[in-house]
């Protein structure tokens, strides 16, 4: 089973608990209609899949329809939850907060993994932590242990600082490795999409809930459990309307203007008005 689908799994399980309790149905009850055990419904219920049978014949029992199951599951989905002013404002200032906050809330490392990776003494680390817990991001315990007051995926708003800064040379590192790469530098699993769409409004807005639902998704895996092995990616959307601008190099793509014998022994089209 893959990460996705436990995922899905698990959440499946979770709304059907929360689904049971309003309608008064205990683990004892499930397993009087399913003539099973109690243990049996209760690892049943507490494992990490269902069979789907079992799941139907669960909801059969307790009156709930699977699709309001389906629908509970994807209402209780994780969604990316954006930095605060504050907290922006620091890792714009501080540029070293953001990656030592990386390493401490994405990747997992515990303090003092970080201070041998990199060589930091203990005001350092002592300062990197208060700092992250003045503006709410973390608890300290002890121990040398922290608390996160945030929950994955995380991420930056639209009007982020830091977002502004980082996203030129993001978008130019896809552009070198992805889009436009030396040969011998290609990304083997590396890919681009850039697809002019003629649609409503409305079909727009329906693609855009897609997307941002999609990253979500595997935002959530991403920070949750991130992979322990050396693979990581780089992911860019952009999308937004059609310049109109008739200078623009988009439209040399988008104009059907006149052309003549001459311009395919000069290999190029002269450009010219359109003729509508």
């Amino acid at each position: 089973m893959s990460e996705t689908e436990q995922t899905d799994a698990n959440l499946l399980l979770t709304a059907l608990k929360e689904l049971l309790k309003p309608r008064g149905i205990t683990y004892a009850d499930l397993a009087e209609h399913m003539n099973v055990s109690l243990p049996t419904v209760k690892r049943l219920l507490n494992k990490s899949t269902i069979p789907l049978d079992r799941l139907l014949s669960i909801c059969r029992i307790a009156d709930i329809d699977p699709q309001e199951l389906f629908e509970r599951s994807q209402k209780i989905r994780p969604t990316h939850t954006q930095f605060t002013d504050e907290q922006d404002a620091l890792f714009d200032r501080h540029p070293c907060m953001l990656a030592y906050f990386s390493e401490l809330f994405y990747e997992r490392r515990r303090p003092g993994e970080i201070a041998r990776k990199h060589g930091l003494d203990k005001i350092s680390t002592d300062l990197y932590l208060a700092e992250l817990e003045k503006i709410g991001l973390l608890e300290r315990q002890p121990g040398g242990r922290v608390t996160f007051l945030v929950s994955p995926p995380m991420g930056f708003g639209p009007n982020s600082k830091v977002l502004r800064r980082m996203q030129k040379q993001f978008m130019e590192s896809i552009v070198e490795n992805v889009i436009n790469p030396n040969e011998e530098d290609r990304a083997q699993d590396g890919f681009a999409i850039l697809k002019p769409l003629r649609l409503s409004d409305t079909t727009w807005r329906e693609l855009l809930g897609e997307l941002t639902d999609l990253v979500d998704r595997f935002s959530f895996l991403s920070e949750k459990s991130p992979s322990d092995g050396p693979d990581s990616w780089q992911l860019a959307i952009a999308a937004g309307p059609a310049s109109t601008d008739e200078h623009s190099h988009s439209q040399e793509w988008n104009t059907v203007c006149r052309i003549s014998p001459k311009d395919f022994r000069n290999r190029r089209p002269n450009r010219h008005r359109s003729t509508g």
